[in-house]
């Protein structure tokens, strides 16, 4: 599973709500589509950003380069300061990222467990 975050910095605000829930509401009818939330930066007045949960990349790309969304992209975009920034982060549990951190220490460590048990 994946998470996409999507920062706008507005430059306008009218008609983003709208807009925002046109698009999440065209996600939902996407494949590999799992859940969205709008969140209001407090400390950047203007900032927002959507967190979207998909099952996987591939899903998101084809949503991404999908005609309708790069459609509603276009009404967003005169509404902001700058281009929105997306970042895409895989969901791990504590364990894969003890792998990432040493891939052989933690491979070590569970040859160790598996022979102890």
């Amino acid at each position: 599973m994946i998470r996409v975050l999507i920062e706008r910095k507005l430059r306008k605000r009218e008609n983003i709500s709208k807009l925002i829930r046109q698009i999440r509401v065209a996600a939902m009818a996407q494949r590999g589509y799992i859940s969205g939330e709008t969140l209001f930066n407090t400390e950047e007045n203007g900032t927002i950003a959507v967190i979207s949960t998909w099952e996987n990349v591939e899903s998101w790309k084809k949503w991404e380069a999908s005609e309708q969304r790069v459609t509603m992209d276009k009404k967003i975009e005169p509404l902001l300061e700058q281009p929105e920034i997306i970042k895409i982060y895989q969901i791990i549990s504590t364990e894969e990222m003890e792998y990432l951190e040493d891939p052989e220490g933690w491979l070590q460590k569970r040859e160790r467990s598996s022979l102890d048990g």
